[in-house]
């Protein structure tokens, strides 16, 4: 992990935050679509306070929830920690878990991720990527030449000053405020 990385260098609710900012950007077309931070749930053997729980409806009225937690690691992520979230995902009866994550994933992690439907997705400085979906087992496949033009696209909006990276600075309803940086504190 290189250490020059600022989401390393940010507070562990700093990027908590990061992340509410990229899963607020997907909301795309969904209704009444919330992202809390620090939510209590409840569930069958207690309550879970969760780093960020979505909420939405889709497909009509059918209200969908999915607990998120963020891990800021510099270490690849351990099966126990996937273990846990879909042990809360099914004590409080939501439709997905999310695992968002500044380091890798230890193949246990993937396996476990895969069998359970555990969404992980590993965050680059300005952009994210996903690497198990929501279908049993399947793992993305390698990007597309579309996808590949717009990384490069993504990779054009971050800029260097001084060592440090300001993506997306243009688009101030992804990442607020207009220093970046200063925001998060790094």
């Amino acid at each position: 992990m290189d250490s020059d990385n600022p989401l390393l260098k940010m507070t562990p609710e700093k990027f908590e935050k990061y992340v509410r900012g990229i899963v607020r950007r997907e909301k795309l077309s969904l209704k009444d679509f919330l992202v809390t931070h620090l939510e209590a749930v409840k569930g069958r053997d207690g309550e879970y306070k969760m780093d960020l729980v979505a909420t939405f409806v889709a497909l009509g009225n059918a209200l969908f929830r999915v607990l998120i937690e963020c891990k800021r690691y510099s270490n690849p992520i351990e099966r126990d920690v996937v273990m846990v979230l879909e042990q809360k995902v099914q004590s409080t009866g939501s439709q997905k878990g999310m695992i968002f994550s500044t380091s890798p994933f230890q193949s246990g992690a993937i396996e476990f991720a895969k069998d359970h439907g555990i969404a992980l997705v590993q965050v680059h400085w300005g952009k994210k990527r996903v690497f198990v979906t929501n279908e049993q087992g399947a793992v993305l496949l390698e990007p597309t030449e579309e996808e590949k033009l717009l990384d490069a696209w993504t990779a054009e909006l971050v800029t260097e000053v001084g060592r440090h990276a300001y993506p997306y600075l243009a688009r101030p309803d992804v990442y607020p405020g207009e220093n970046l940086k200063a925001y998060f504190g790094i």
